[in-house]
């Protein structure tokens, strides 16, 4: 969608959409952060890594600062992503308080 909006901004757009997406799936940005930082063993560490990777060539691709799937592509979409993520902050974790049973057998005899 954003390319659409910003056809001669790629790199722009991209950042555009890359924070978009944060935004509308913040529990996965979250989950997914946290496995690259921590990882539970080496097969994830591995899963991961290959995971970022692939997303950083993407990113670096859909702003037209690559062609091909390499090291310097990995690089560039890391810097496209870094861009990102300086200008994005997670929004903030909102707890809703949970209704207890009998509040819930209220509501559902009510309704």
């Amino acid at each position: 969608r954003e390319l659409m909006d910003h056809p001669f901004g790629l790199e722009a757009a991209v950042v555009a959409a890359w924070r978009a997406t944060a935004d509308e799936l913040p529990g996965i940005r979250a989950i997914v952060d946290r496995h690259c930082d921590q990882p539970l063993d080496d097969a994830m560490a591995e899963a991961m890594a290959k995971a970022t990777d692939k997303e950083r060539i993407l990113l670096a691709m859909m702003a037209g600062l690559a062609s091909t799937k390499d090291a310097t592509a990995v690089a560039v979409g890391a810097r496209v992503e870094d861009a990102a993520r300086a200008g994005w902050a997670p929004a903030p974790v909102v707890e809703v308080p949970r209704a207890s049973l009998l509040d819930r057998l209220r509501a559902a005899l009510a309704a």
